[in-house]
């Protein structure tokens, strides 16, 4: 009984004041994250997203690109079906611009990753990707990114790889979406197979990855009235003429400007950059800290323009893509 009596008395001396007035307390103080918060526990609204405003008009991008597009001879596809086309393509292109843009701010601003750099510059792409106002061009685009990751997976998935497997990366994606968007996703999510639970903690998920990027990037934010520092030169090399049409399509797009606009003029940049446009003999796209370049090798464009085009005609995704 003794003990007993010694516990409870420690017990009452700790008992901090707040906690008996309930009314005083901070009604965000459970938003903490101490590991061991309830995921479903505090809706993505509640998120002050610090995502650039200066986004560019995607709606232009989709335009730009349909101006230029050609579709292979004897084809008989729609528009309805062109459009897919593009936004497969374009909607995949600008998802690797900002991952490798990721990249490229971790290695300037000496950001520490725990756990898989490529996952953590994943949910970067995503949370540009999102659009802050009604924008279906927009949503268009990353919804075709889920699409394909699915097609991707069927052909590089491996346990050794620096990515998590296809279709992981696939479900953050849309898992994201649900989080910032609940009532446009969910049905997509309960389709792809995504379990309610799962479901449910896609608001922390979207809450935490936007949160998380606000605190590491955000005192290396340009203030309102702040002019950029450096610009990232865009260089467009010359392609081969298997690859000019994809070329073609990118350049007309004008989404590389658009999103180096949206970087140099967001952070607070300590040297010039580049984004490359080249023939790489591979398909690829990848971030070169000592150039400072994000590199986007033609290729890869090829390699989504033939695969969109093979996602709306039934015919095999192009094998390997890196």
């Amino acid at each position: 009984m003794r003990l007993w009596t010694i516990l409870i008395a420690m017990l009452l001396a700790a008992m901090p004041v707040a906690a008996q007035e309930p009314q005083e307390e901070d009604p965000q103080a459970e938003t903490i994250d101490d590991g061991t918060q309830d995921p479903s526990a505090d809706p993505a609204d509640e998120v002050e997203e610090a995502a650039p405003t200066n986004k560019p008009d995607f709606a232009e991008v989709v335009a730009n690109t349909r101006a230029v597009w050609t579709e292979p001879e004897g084809s008989t596809a729609g528009e309805d079906e062109i459009a897919a086309s593009i936004d497969y393509m374009m909607g995949f292109a600008v998802r690797i611009i900002y991952h490798e843009f990721g990249h490229g701010l971790v290695s300037e601003f000496n950001i520490p990753v725990l756990g898989r750099e490529e996952d953590a510059v994943d949910s970067f792409a995503v949370i540009n990707m999102i659009a802050d106002d009604d924008d279906p061009a927009l949503d268009a685009l990353i919804e075709r990114v889920i699409d394909v990751f699915y097609d991707f997976g069927e052909t590089r998935d491996s346990e050794w790889a620096q990515h998590s497997f296809d279709a992981q990366r696939a479900a953050m994606v849309l898992c994201l979406l649900v989080g910032h968007d609940p009532e446009s996703y969910t049905d997509m999510a309960l389709e792809s197979g995504m379990p309610q639970d799962r479901i449910d903690g896609c608001a922390w998920d979207y809450k935490k990855a936007v949160e998380s990027w606000d605190a590491l990037l955000g005192e290396n934010e340009l203030a309102e009235d702040e002019a950029p520092p450096y610009e990232i030169e865009i260089a467009w090399n010359d392609a081969t003429p298997e690859l000019q049409e994809a070329q073609n399509l990118l350049q007309a797009s004008g989404i590389a400007e658009a999103i180096a606009w949206q970087i140099e003029s967001t952070f607070r940049l300590t040297a010039p950059m580049t984004l490359s446009f080249e023939v790489c003999n591979e398909r690829n796209a990848y971030f070169i800290p000592a150039e400072r370049k994000v590199k986007f090798c033609y290729e890869y464009g090829e390699y989504l323009r033939t695969a969109s085009i093979a996602a709306r005609t039934a015919e095999q995704t192009p094998p390997d893509p890196q």
